[in-house]
């Protein structure tokens, strides 16, 4: 088949991931400072919508269908595995889910996006940037059919008819969620993802692969409105049943939501190692679910430097970093060509470390999620300053040194990352923590932050582990405030010592970006007017806090 490289274009067109509920409309605004302000989530006042209840996992399921027939909502798809099922409810009903203490969670089905690339002309100098060819002649020689670790892609489907991706076997499962066709990829998206991971290598034609042993497993969850929040859920636990070993996504959106989380949560319990891009707002706030704790979230640098990408996002949630900028792929820009480009964009770096996990995990069948995990992480070449930092992680991702590193564990505090990196159980360089919070709440709480001093700060939002949840960093000119930064939807929690319900506390830590606030104002307030039972503030870092309940 023909086959043609496409012409550079002069400028990148960095867009900004939006995120909008299903069956609404609306997208962020930004700041009047001139610096972007983190988006907020559409509101429907009244209006019947998707969403996706999350359930306390000791509930049982005639519990869940017992609740809610009574909120008499439509149930669209039950999610069993992570105790989730996707409804379309309008806000009373909503708010009667809410109220039940088997209720953890009720998010609106909001809508990812696949993160935006941009043809540029190049070579594959990013194979060599992650030491790519030394580690498969170490470990790897090419097999027909493909029977390495498969992997998983999230996106907007693979075409197997691909020239790069056309190999028998190499695209045994493809589903769609959407209604379409997961092997007819109009976008071209996942196809040009799923060739970074897999493409048909030492064939004479076309680009290498980086785990050219790997099935591709296809998951179709996008179409050009976007990637339903119910679609990836589906999408992830199908993908550990299917047996995938490693799952990639290089979309997000900057929501958390609990299905979405409790689907990650599951994968990596199962073995599944999931990577996901960090996104190309060039902002220093997380996507998601490159943001959650079981994900390994990268950047990207410029192909053949150490320097981040200017689109790339950043913060305190980016484990790795890859190469990212002009990397030649298939990509069908017009209906029947075969035509290659340059595509820039963290949605293809990310594909290079799940390429790496699943080398790994090719040549060591039984290495454990976590081991994966802990060797990219430990391996990675240290770029910026040293250490962790919040625009490379670790590091740029290196598939040699993965090979050859040895697992330095324990993880002593469960945060996924080694203790040779973080210490334990915590490390002020990577967690610097301003202040710690304690809300404990009857009710749905949201809270308000407003900064009053120029610098960069980070809300985090823990578990009762502490674990970190999401974050939202807090950047722009002195007095930008923004509105509803999170709402923590679950009421209660079981304490299975005392065998008893009680208001859930939620933990919320102000972490120091770059250049401390002195004063911070935060409000809390409960959506359903009930009281705030208790809210204190632990100072650690001598930020003058000033709290109100509403």
């Amino acid at each position: 088949m023909k086959r043609s490289l496409a012409p550079a274009v002069t400028a990148l067109a960095l867009l900004t991931a939006t995120v909008t509920p299903a069956g609404s409309q609306g997208t962020a605004s930004p700041s009047g400072s001139g610096q972007a302000a983190p988006p907020v989530p559409a509101q429907v006042d009244g209006a019947t919508t998707e969403q996706v209840v999350s359930f306390d996992p000791d509930s049982t399921d005639l519990e869940q269908r017992a609740v809610l027939s009574a909120a008499g909502v439509t149930v669209i798809e039950a999610v069993p595995e992570i105790d989730a099922y996707v409804v379309r409810a309008d806000a009373p009903q909503s708010d009667q889910l809410l109220a039940d203490t088997n209720v953890a969670a009720v998010d609106r089905n909001l809508l990812r996006q696949p993160f935006p690339n941009d043809p540029l002309f190049s070579s594959q100098a990013n194979l060599a940037q992650v030491g790519w060819e030394a580690a498969f002649n170490q470990c790897c020689t090419l097999s027909a059919p493909p029977n390495g670790a498969p992997v998983a892609v999230i996106d907007t489907g693979v075409d197997s008819d691909a020239d790069d991706l056309d190999q028998p076997g190499r695209v045994p499962i493809c589903r769609s969620y959407i209604g379409g066709d997961c092997r007819q990829d109009d976008e071209g998206h996942g196809t040009a993802v799923a060739s970074v991971i897999a493409a048909d290598t030492d064939d004479g034609v076309g680009v290498a692969g980086i785990s050219p042993n790997s099935p591709i497993y296809g998951y179709q969850v996008c179409d050009p409105f976007g990637c339903p929040v119910s679609a990836i859920v589906g999408a992830i636990v199908d993908a550990v049943n299917d047996g995938a070993d490693v799952i990639n996504m290089s979309l997000g959106g900057p929501f958390f939501t609990l299905a979405e989380m409790n689907a990650v949560r599951f994968a990596f319990s199962r073995g599944v190692v999931v990577v996901a891009s960090a996104g190309n707002d060039g902002l220093p706030w997380a996507n998601y679910p490159a943001g959650y704790r079981d994900t390994l979230s990268v950047a990207a640098v410029v192909t053949g430097t150490n320097s981040r990408a200017p689109f790339s996002s950043w913060g305190p949630t980016i484990d790795l970093t890859a190469p990212g900028t002009e990397i030649v792929l298939p990509f069908y820009v017009r209906a029947g060509s075969d035509d290659y480009a340059s595509l820039s964009g963290t949605s293809f770096s990310g594909p290079h470390v799940s390429g790496i996990a699943a080398l790994l995990r090719s040549a060591n069948p039984s290495m454990s999620a976590e081991e994966v995990r802990g060797r990219l992480l430990t391996a990675a070449i240290d770029i910026g300053p040293t250490g962790w930092d919040q625009e490379h992680g670790f590091g740029v991702v290196n598939a040699l040194a993965a090979l050859d590193k040895s697992f330095t564990g324990p993880d002593s505090d469960g945060d996924r990352i080694p203790d040779t990196l973080d210490g334990a159980p915590h490390d002020p360089s990577r967690w610097p923590v301003i202040d710690l919070f304690a809300v404990q709440s009857t009710g749905v709480v949201a809270t308000n932050a407003y900064r009053v001093a120029p610098g960069v700060f980070v809300f985090a939002y823990l578990d009762a582990g502490r674990f970190v949840l999401s974050f939202l960093t807090l950047q722009g000119a002195t007095g930008t405030n923004w509105n509803a930064a999170y709402t923590r939807s679950s009421a209660y929690e079981y304490n299975r010592a005392s065998r008893v319900w009680a208001p859930r506390v939620l933990h919320l830590a102000l972490i120091d970006g770059r250049g401390a606030p002195d004063h911070v104002v935060v409000n809390l307030r409960t959506t359903d007017d009930r009281p705030v039972s208790k809210f204190t503030v632990t100072t650690a870092g001598g930020v003058a806090v000033t709290t109100s309940v509403l």
